[in-house]
């Protein structure tokens, strides 16, 4: 009898323990799954104004194209009413379209090395396709349209002049929102399963196919 009362106690404890074990094993998934929530939720949050923006990770591509439209903006208009600033609005047109291979370069090298552990395609790379920061992709929108109408208005306007170099200025705007989509923009759940990520997810399958075996016996 003392042999039995002792083995049930010891069975009882057991039980016990494996039900407190899985009661903190939910308890702490709980908690990770309120963080990732509140991050989530704070990432959305931070991009919910125009100003707010700018405080993003990565926010120095939208101020570098900000500065390089307004620098286009103005030399494109002096060179449009003052034939004799066309070389001003050349060197311009010229700098941002090689600052913008440059950045084109950036941008794909770390597409490429993101793309190892994310899905992405050209189109959410450089025109911000699926982007979950909205304000973000319009405002690099509103620089790309704004950029490309005036370098084909100057264009028509003066016809056959060095204008025309004022075609190759939204490069710059381009490859920067590349740069941004490469590397900052947050696309949702595109993550690619990799071999250790697999392994993880089968390893508790098998310790509880395992436990449950042995329980058994």
């Amino acid at each position: 009898m003392q042999i039995q009362l002792q083995t049930n106690t010891i069975t009882n404890l057991t039980q016990e323990n494996k039900q407190n074990g899985k009661t903190n094993k939910m308890t702490s998934e709980k908690t990770i799954d309120e963080k990732i929530t509140n991050t989530k939720t704070a990432e959305n949050n931070i991009a919910s104004s125009w100003t707010e923006i700018f405080q993003l990770n990565g926010a120095w591509t939208l101020k570098f194209s900000i500065l390089g439209s307004a620098i286009f903006a103005v030399s494109v208009t002096l060179a449009t009413i003052w034939a004799s600033l066309l070389p001003l609005n050349t060197v311009v047109s010229l700098t941002l379209f090689s600052a913008g291979i440059i950045f084109y370069i950036y941008a794909m090298v770390v597409a490429a090395a993101r793309s190892r552990y994310e899905q992405l395609t050209v189109a959410a790379i450089f025109m911000l396709a699926g982007a979950k920061r909205k304000k973000v992709t319009l405002a690099f929108y509103i620089m790309l349209a704004l950029v490309t109408t005036l370098a084909i208005t100057a264009s028509a306007i003066r016809l056959w002049t060095a204008t025309a170099f004022s075609i190759l200025a939204p490069t710059y705007i381009l490859s920067l929102m590349g740069v941004w989509g490469a590397k900052y923009e947050k696309y949702g759940n595109n993550l690619i399963a990799t071999d250790s990520s697999i392994k993880n997810q089968t390893q508790p399958n098998n310790n509880k196919a395992q436990n449950n075996g042995t329980e058994s016996f």
